[in-house]
């Protein structure tokens, strides 16, 4: 077995307790996977993480949310969040929103964000909840619905504002 340093990771919040489990500051035991530290919580709570995220980007007024279950189809995630930005601006505001959200009702911190320097497609990694966030055009070129084609929906219902 190799050899974890016990110290907390300030990047990610999770400190090894052992070679192979993982405890965030909530306290909750992680163990490890080839992909990082990914939590033994059931794939419903999973999803409520995810709506978590996508709530943030519908608070900031991100368009066209889609939630995809990955389960089935691959171990690098349970839930894809995709969401569209309209500017760079807009893009990482909405990562900003969903950055805090998810520290204060989740109490999770990314384990990497990709693209913020861009913010054409901005990525942040949740271990089992990944939020894309596009600009249009990029959203469109990429196509994630379209690559993950066989994937299932997550239900989702956008928190309609009271005026």
């Amino acid at each position: 077995m190799t050899s974890i340093r016990r110290q907390q990771v300030p990047q990610t919040g999770y400190a090894p307790v052992d070679d192979s489990t993982w405890r965030p500051a909530t306290g909750k035991e992680f163990t490890e996977t080839p992909n990082g530290p990914r939590s033994d919580i059931t794939i419903e709570e999973v999803r409520e993480i995810a709506r978590t995220a996508a709530d943030a980007v519908s608070e900031k007024k991100g368009g066209d949310i889609e939630l995809l279950d990955l389960t089935e189809l691959t171990p690098i995630a349970d839930v894809f969040v995709i969401a569209t930005g309209t500017s760079q601006t807009h893009v990482r505001t909405l990562a900003d929103s969903v950055r805090e959200r998810m520290k204060e009702d989740v109490g999770r911190l990314p384990l990497r964000v990709e693209g913020s320097q861009d913010a054409e497609w901005l990525l942040m990694d949740y271990g089992d909840v990944v939020v894309h966030l596009f600009q249009a055009e990029q959203r469109d070129f990429y196509g994630l619905e379209r690559l993950w084609g066989d994937a299932n929906t997550v239900e989702y219902q956008a928190a309609v504002a009271e005026d």
